[in-house]
């Protein structure tokens, strides 16, 4: 039996993706600890577009709980307006006519889906904003099922716009259950656990600095300070340059802390995307490993 495609149209040659072979090849090249960062970032970014001032974020916090059944992040930032998630959040990348938010983290459009199927096959959101509310329920392996519909719908009963919501009531909530094997092992492991807070502090000390709290597990993390010598003898060296919209800054200098803790801290909008570096993709050394000494 041909498809409904031939059938209409016997010229036409069917080419639709394959809805479990598009899942499986979307979460390959992504860790399940990237997974959990991708959700972070785009918790932050709500964050900053809801702050009045983006150099004080006392008042804002992520809660993230990993357990052996099931992943939760909640955050009290813009929430997800109603027709964003309608038109947009959900596709599977952006259009070239979407705009992003300004100095946002995310930036392709397929992170919280992605990191939603890495996670688990049961997904849970909810989301309150200025002036819609909704919910939004997605069985993975039920809509794999379902060859033809790519689209999500919102939860019966669940959807209100032209509201107006108060502030401190914004926010999305994430809820996922039935694990995937990798989710299951390592939200059992105290070690992962532990490198995920570590690294989460790291990647986001600036905006942990700013007053934001992340905690994860009920555990608050600490920001990690990178302070320079600056008296009489030694002071850093500083350069910046402004152009078309971006901003560089670069600030060197000799710090107090452990040698191994020296190198390069490369940011981005204010998330660390390059740690300790040492290397030569810094200029620390020559191509060869010569060069600057370590």
């Amino acid at each position: 039996m041909g498809t409904l495609a031939s059938i209409i149209d016997p010229n036409i040659v069917a080419a639709d993706p394959a809805k479990g072979f598009f899942v499986s090849m979307l979460i390959k090249d992504i860790t399940l600890r990237d997974a959990i960062g991708d959700l972070v970032d785009n918790s932050v970014d709500a964050i900053k577009e809801r702050a009045l001032d983006s150099s004080n974020l006392s008042g804002y916090k992520i809660t993230i709980f990993l357990k052996e059944n099931n992943f939760s992040i909640q955050d009290n930032g813009f929430g997800m307006e109603a027709h964003v998630a309608r038109e947009t959040a959900f596709n599977f990348g952006k259009a070239s006519s979407h705009k992003l938010i300004d100095k946002s983290i995310g930036q392709f459009g397929i992170g919280m889906k992605r990191a939603f199927f890495k996670i688990g096959s049961n997904i849970k959101l909810k989301s309150n904003s200025e002036t819609s509310k909704f919910e939004i329920d997605i069985a993975v392996k039920e809509w794999i099922k379902e060859p033809k519909k790519w689209q999500f719908e919102f939860k019966e009963g669940t959807l209100r716009e032209g509201i107006i919501n108060k502030p401190e009531n914004c926010g999305v909530e994430i809820e996922i259950s039935d694990l995937s094997n990798d989710s299951k092992i390592s939200f059992s492991d105290d070690t992962f656990i532990d490198k995920l807070k570590k690294e989460i502090s790291l990647e986001h000390m600036l905006n942990v600095s700013k007053g934001l709290e992340i905690e994860i597990n009920g555990y608050t993390l600490e920001g990690n300070h990178i302070t320079l010598v600056n008296d009489e003898t030694i002071s850093p060296t500083f350069w910046e340059n402004k152009s078309n919209g971006q901003n560089v800054k670069i600030l060197a200098g000799i710090s107090q802390y452990d040698s191994e803790e020296g190198g390069w801290y490369v940011f981005c909008n204010e998330r660390l995307v390059l740690a300790k570096n040492k290397t030569e993709e810094t200029v620390w050394t020559g191509s060869k490993g010569d060069g600057v000494p370590l």
